[in-house]
């Protein structure tokens, strides 16, 4: 979708307004000039309902439904969060593009479509279901999650192109990893397997660290009630199995 195609919509609509498209519409409203700050526009929508900023907006001379609906969900982009169940995945940012495409700037667009390849595909799923990813641009400051939001990832595009990074401050997290009857090699080898692309080598060798320094040494009574941790700089893994009155 291209900047002709975004605005052509609302084309005979803004050709009767003191404007040159949509973005200077909301940039106006949001203006200090306007004597609401973003925070208090939300405020109000919050606490009125959109029926109600549906309402101001015509009385500030805007006539147009289309316009009016518009502008309602580019203020609610500047700050919305979007519950995901279960895990953030694909389904829920194909989902959110789809239902508010009317009002997502195409360069918005493409920073939300970033979070499947930069997160979603490089990110275990199950560390995705206790995540957030927050969005962030000069238009939207958007945040999907789930659970406890214990990893968190914030996409945003770099220099101004279609080229976007991923900044991520804490340790990569996955959910406690329950062992039936006894924490063993083969859970440790397990997980390895299953999530080796998005292990680090050094990280990788720390667990391969917990075979030969717990597991092996470790009476295996004591691992049926207890746990082991695998921490680094980058990742926190916890195995376990029973009660946890042992720690390694």
């Amino acid at each position: 979708m291209d900047r002709t195609m975004y605005t052509k919509e609302w084309k005979h609509a803004l050709d009767e307004l003191p404007f040159k498209d949509i973005d200077q519409i909301v940039t106006t409203l949001l203006g200090h000039d306007n004597g609401s700050t973003v925070s208090e526009v939300h405020a109000l929508i919050e606490q009125k309902g959109t029926d109600y900023m549906d309402g101001r907006l015509k009385q500030l001379g805007f006539t147009d439904s289309l316009v009016r609906s518009h502008i309602i969900g580019r203020l609610e982009l500047n700050s919305l969060k979007s519950e995901c169940k279960d895990k953030i995945s694909v389904s829920d940012i194909k989902n959110f593009i789809r239902t508010k495409r009317t009002y997502l700037h195409p360069e918005d667009r493409r920073l939300i479509e970033a979070v499947v390849t930069h997160v979603i595909n490089e990110v275990p799923s199950e560390a995705l279901s206790n995540a957030e990813v927050i969005c962030e641009s000069d238009r939207i400051c958007i945040v999907f999650y789930c659970g406890n939001e214990k990893n968190s990832y914030k996409v945003k595009r770099r220099d101004g192109k279609d080229i976007f990074i991923v900044e991520n401050e804490e340790k990569l997290r996955w959910p406690q990893i329950e062992c039936q009857g006894s924490i063993s090699v083969s859970d440790i080898e397990h997980f390895i397997k299953v999530n080796h692309k998005y292990l680090h080598p050094e990280d990788i060798k720390l667990l391969q660290a917990a075979v030969t320094n717990v597991i092996k040494e470790v009476p295996s009574e004591a691992l049926s009630n207890g746990e082991v941790i695998c921490e680094s700089e980058r990742i926190y893994i916890v195995f376990y199995c029973g009660d946890k009155e042992n720690t390694h």
